[in-house]
């Protein structure tokens, strides 16, 4: 988590507040995901990284900062 925190913050170009709490009641004890599945059933590999996300959500949503209307 605090690695998207780190790029969010900078992509937005100032450090974000956040709070480091205890786990919650239904948290679960570790997270991850390998995408070697989605590699040889789709043929997909993910070609940007954390950073480039979360770029490229900063720059849609401060050009919309009302979200999308369709």
């Amino acid at each position: 988590m605090l690695d998207v925190v780190r790029a969010a913050s900078a992509a937005v170009g100032r450090d974000l507040p956040y709070e480091i709490g205890p786990r919650r009641a239904g948290d679960v004890v570790a997270v991850w995901a390998d995408p070697a599945r989605a590699a040889s059933l789709l043929h997909w590999r993910a070609s940007r990284t954390l950073a480039d996300m979360c770029t490229d959500h900063w720059r849609w949503q401060s050009q919309n900062p009302d979200g999308y209307r369709g």
